[in-house]
């Protein structure tokens, strides 16, 4: 799949760590690269084995890994803290 422009928050986690919400989901960074491009799993990783998985390129981000096997994270978004929205 290309990279297309995409509308994504980005919210702070308990710990304090930037994560990123796209489509009511939210992400978890898992690994960046001197190019830029950064590798982001889903919140629900280990606690349902979520293979669903994200690459952001500056604005533009591709889906990368399967479906989610779990509803949004709506509930969870009420309570958080936004830092960033992209423009898009």
């Amino acid at each position: 799949m290309l990279f297309s422009p995409a509308a994504f928050q980005f919210v702070l986690s308990q710990q304090g760590r930037a994560q990123l919400v796209y489509q009511d989901f939210i992400y978890n960074f898992h690994e960046g690269f001197p190019s830029g491009r950064e590798y982001w799993l889903c919140r629900d990783y280990r606690k349902f084995k979520c293979r669903s998985s994200l690459v952001k390129d500056g604005l533009k981000l591709e889906n990368r890994g399967q479906s989610h096997n779990h509803g949004p994270h709506t509930h969870i978004l009420r309570h958080k803290q936004l830092l960033f929205a992209s423009p898009c």
